[in-house]
């Protein structure tokens, strides 16, 4: 072998290596997407659709290039082509007018971009070189070796594109029936229009569980829904960068807006009755929301997370979001999860979802603050008679129970 040629084979090493690290990163955004979707009742926007699809395309690309570069098969330079020709649509015309016009990324993404589009560029033309200097080989002088390339990018695409088609929560599988199908979402008896930051604006005015949009449409038409996630987006748009809640600084804006939800309250009523709708400002509680009727947990998990209750209950009966406000609690500790709660959603990488901000020692305090605030809640129910086990969850030791005194199971809380 030749040294052009183990240069050739190091290339498409590496080539496959990206390949694989892209599509699995594309597949992790598609999975964190239908997640959001599945929580929030909003489908995902066609944009991120048309991004991840548009990804994995070019992730296929740089494998099968990859692959039959290995192979010494000349029909690497096509797929090497192809590969260039999609990234360069993309970072061209793709991303910065329909996929993400209004949210560019940053200039150090953008960078990295560009630099990754010109190494693909070099390593192309260095492939065409060899294609034209004779370093590749026609599949009909050896055909075995893109025979084999061409059975692993056809494992590649299957592999994926049937993850792609996956339903969300296929591994969860073993707690369904398969020949039981899935039950028929119902509007429930009454249903409550109220903006609620991060969820669709249609729900359960007992219980607060989300109206899916499907539904929604199918009950009153796609332009009234249409017309009533815009009127959401006008509130949303008040919130300011890494808070949960708005607000128009305006009266008069404040009034527009609510005259224009009871109108659109109204139209709901047109279709299912005026029985069946109900109007509330942001912020109104749901009488029957489990956060707030489970109040007697036997287990608890202190434990922040992206707009939430900082409190969790653990017991088999009910695992979920916990409201300190309804547990019998001291004003006090009420007041002081939820300023750590809303610390936290502060800190939170927005555009990275998951991602907190490690900068700055911000974790260790969040840990020590949320280990005190354990043990404060530990003691509170200690002194009620309640037989309560608490346990916090920290970066460090993971989920561990405390007690009203100084944990010995976790490090000492640094100094202020």
């Amino acid at each position: 072998m030749s040294s052009v040629e183990i240069a050739l084979s190091l290339v498409g090493a590496f080539y496959v290596l990206a390949g694989l690290f892209v599509a699995r990163q594309m597949m992790m955004e598609t999975f964190l997407d239908r997640a959001l979707a599945g929580l929030t009742m909003k489908p995902t926007p066609w944009a991120d659709r048309l991004r991840g699809r548009w990804m994995l395309g070019i992730a296929a690309s740089v494998f099968a290039g990859g692959v039959l570069l290995l192979a010494l098969s000349v029909l690497a330079l096509p797929a090497f082509l192809a590969g260039a020709a999609a990234q360069g649509v993309y970072l061209g015309h793709a991303a910065p007018r329909i996929i993400d016009p209004e949210e560019p990324p940053d200039q150090a993404g953008r960078r990295g971009a560009r630099n990754a589009f010109l190494i693909n560029l070099a390593a192309t033309a260095f492939v065409a070189w060899a294609a034209a200097a004779g370093h590749l080989r026609w599949p009909g002088d050896d055909p075995w070796p893109a025979a084999i390339a061409g059975a692993a990018f056809g494992a590649f695409a299957a592999y994926h594109m049937t993850k792609m088609r996956e339903p969300p929560g296929w591994r969860s599988g073993l707690l369904a029936d398969p020949l039981r199908p899935e039950a028929r979402e119902v509007l429930p008896d009454r249903v409550r229009l109220m903006v609620r930051p991060f969820v669709l604006p249609f729900a359960d005015d007992d219980t607060g569980r989300v109206v899916p949009q499907s539904l929604a449409e199918s009950v009153f038409g796609q332009a009234l829904v249409a017309d009533i996630l815009e009127w959401e987006e006008a509130y949303l748009a008040t919130i300011p960068p890494r808070k949960r809640t708005g607000g128009f600084a305006d009266q008069e804006a404040a009034a527009r807006h609510e005259a224009e939800g009871r109108a659109l309250a109204e139209r709901m009523a047109v279709v299912i009755g005026p029985e069946r709708v109900t109007y509330a400002a942001v912020g109104t509680l749901f009488p029957a929301a489990p956060e707030r009727t489970y109040t007697r947990p036997r287990r608890i998990r202190v434990s922040a997370d992206y707009g939430c209750h900082p409190l969790w209950s653990m017991d088999e009966a009910y695992s979920g979001n916990l409201d300190p406000a309804v547990l019998g609690l001291s004003p006090a500790l009420v007041a002081d999860l939820g300023g750590w709660a809303e610390r936290f959603d502060d800190a939170l990488d927005w555009d990275n979802p998951g991602a907190v901000r490690e900068e700055d020692g911000y974790v260790t305090r969040h840990d020590a603050e949320g280990r005190a605030l354990a043990q404060r809640l530990a003691r509170e129910l200690a002194r009620q008679g309640r037989d309560v086990q608490v346990f916090v969850r920290t970066q460090e030791a993971g989920v561990v129970e405390v007690t009203g005194g100084p944990p010995d199971d976790l490090p000492p809380a640094p100094a202020a």
